[in-house]
This record gives C-alpha cells, structure tokens and sequence, in this order.
C-alpha cells in the first residue's frame, strides 16, 4: 500500500467511538503492511543498561523507532478529540491498550442492548 492509500483510508476510517472493530481492523492491516504490528502488540523491551551488548542497543533503537513510526500512524486514525487524549503516551502499545479498555467493552454493551430489544421485540410479536 502506497502512503496515499494509508492517508485516504485513515481519513474514511477515522477512529470516532462506535467503530472501534472497523477501525482496529484497518490500522492492524496498515501495521502489517509496514511490519510494525508487532511492536503495537508486544511489551516494551527493556530499555538496555550501559553494560549492553551491540547488538542488544541496535534491537532496542530498532524497536524506538518502529514504536514511533507506529504511534504516528495510530494517532493520525483518531478523530481529533480521540487524539489529544494521547498526545503524552509514548509507547503505542499503550495508546492501543487504552483504546481497546475505552471502546471494546462500550461497543460490546451496545451490541448487548441491541440484541436484548431484538430478543424482546421477537417474544412480544410471536405472541
């Protein structure tokens, strides 16, 4: 996907609330696109101490940048009151966590309701 792609199907698929399943779906598949899921779903490495390996501080800057270009697309698919919730989180995992406690169980209630006055309307007109 092309980065205009990414922009265009931000903007048709903004993060506004009730469509937090749409939206997650859509910012997984631009994540990994450009091989960045895993940083958005995997604990934050250990930041390396001064008696660190090379390679240990080389996969650690690594995964800083990954993590940041990673924010940038997850707070760029928010709807801009959903954005400044999180101008001060860093890590995208967390932005990702948070989003998920905000909206998954808000949209899991409603589709309950939902279903209850379905079930309800079926029993009252089978009647």
């Amino acid at each position: 996907m092309a980065h205009g792609q990414f922009a265009k199907l931000f903007d048709d698929n903004k993060l506004k609330g009730p469509n937090y399943a749409d939206w997650y779906r859509n910012l997984n598949l631009v994540l990994t696109s450009k091989k960045l899921d895993k940083v958005a779903k995997n604990p934050t490495p250990e930041c390396p101490g001064d008696k660190a390996s090379e390679a240990r501080r080389r996969e650690y800057q690594e995964w800083e940048e990954k993590n940041s270009l990673a924010r940038c697309y997850i707070v760029a698919s928010l709807d801009n009151a959903i954005q400044r919730q999180f101008d001060k989180i860093e890590v995208c995992k967390n932005i990702l966590d948070s989003l998920k406690t905000m909206y998954e169980e808000q949209n899991r209630s409603a589709r309950q309701k939902v279903l209850k006055l379905l079930m309800t309307t079926q029993m009252t007109e089978s009647q």
